[in-house]
């Protein structure tokens, strides 16, 4: 991630539990469930930082963390997403898988009218 990161130079950037290691010392590698994302809101809170993102080790999932220190699940950051480019994209290929994110089929019908959560 750090390779990836260091491409935005202007963003300011603090790494915390960033180097690998299979014995997951600080806690589960999950960011997607919200007690596994504590050290990231204190850390959040401490440096006012914008936003806080957690990635597992291969970078399949997220945790999003506010300024404010607030747990964002992964359906409602995914919602941001699909704000962002529904308008930007010709054609949207899109897997969802109802174990992780249960009610994004309906909230994208909410946000952008019956039938769109079927593309």
């Amino acid at each position: 991630m750090k390779k990836i990161f260091s491409m935005f130079d202007t963003l300011d950037i603090e790494y915390i539990c960033d180097e690998n290691d299979a014995t997951f010392p600080n806690h589960e590698a999950d960011p997607s469930n919200e007690k596994n994302l504590e050290m990231l809101k204190a850390k959040v809170l401490e440096t006012k930082a914008d936003v806080g993102l957690a990635f597992d080790g291969d970078g399949d999932r997220v945790g999003v963390i506010d300024e404010k220190g607030n747990y964002i699940a992964p359906d409602m950051y995914l919602i941001a997403l699909w704000r962002d480019i529904i308008n930007k994209v010709t054609t949207i290929c899109n897997e969802i898988r109802p174990q992780t994110v249960h009610d994004l089929n309906s909230l994208i019908d909410k946000i952008f009218g019956p039938g769109w959560s079927n593309y």
